[in-house]
């Protein structure tokens, strides 16, 4: 090889980059912005790229307009946050929170100050955790009601009469029962459910609150008269 050859530069290369007769380096003109998205190449067309140089200028520029704000300016992380969808208040996420566990729910994500997409799935995912606790919690407490009844035996029927009567007496829940089973157990429950009834069997005048009427004495007063009988 000639040293002619070996120091020759690159005809279609000039320094920094160049184009030879200065042409653009990048042309957006005539672009088709199918596959590319029409807001960027608009974007690359806005910025035009005539050479190297101002490839380096709008790297800059697009650094400088992406730069977060520090940990510690509470002002702009919130308006930042919000320009990502952050609304105002726990309303502004559209979730279907119906009961008052659900509202709390969604009012302790807002405080997170997530944007929606992010709340959606924090939310969702507490709910399903909460639903699969309650689940597993009413099958094991079925378990133990059953194990309980089952230990009855001739006196099944029976006794599901009076525990019938007891949980009335006292307008219990099925769910409400089950509480008070978290409590003090299912069986403490049960136990204490069938001597409200053998009580309101007893006692037919008895109800169920405290301030009885027309002549019907409370079921707090008549347990209080016959223990101190």
């Amino acid at each position: 090889m000639s040293e002619e050859n070996s120091t020759a530069a690159d005809p279609a290369v000039t320094n920094a980059g160049e184009n030879v007769g200065n042409e653009p380096a990048f042309l957006f003109e005539n672009a088709d912005a199918s596959g590319y998205g029409e807001e960027n190449v608009n974007f690359l067309k806005e910025n035009n790229l005539s050479n190297m140089s101002d490839l380096v200028a709008l790297a800059t520029k697009g650094k400088n307009a992406l730069q977060l704000p520090s940990d510690d300016d509470q002002d702009s992380l919130l308006n930042f946050r919000k320009a990502c969808g952050y609304p105002e208040t726990a309303d502004g996420y559209g979730f279907k929170a119906e009961t008052e566990e659900e509202k709390n729910i969604a009012d302790f994500v807002h405080k997170c100050q997530l944007d929606k997409w992010a709340a959606k799935a924090v939310y969702n995912q507490i709910i399903a955790n909460i639903k699969a606790e309650d689940a597993e919690d009413k099958k094991q407490y079925a378990a133990e009601v059953a194990k309980v009844k089952g230990n009855w035996g001739e006196n099944a029927q029976g006794n599901e009469s009076l525990l019938q009567r007891g949980v009335a007496a006292i307008g219990l829940s099925e769910q409400q029962l089950q509480e008070i089973s978290g409590i003090i157990g299912v069986e403490a429950a049960l136990n204490l459910m069938l001597t409200l009834g053998r009580v309101k069997s007893d006692h037919s005048g008895v109800t169920g609150t405290t301030g009885g009427g027309s002549g019907d004495e409370s079921l707090d007063s008549f347990i209080y008269r016959r223990r101190d009988m």
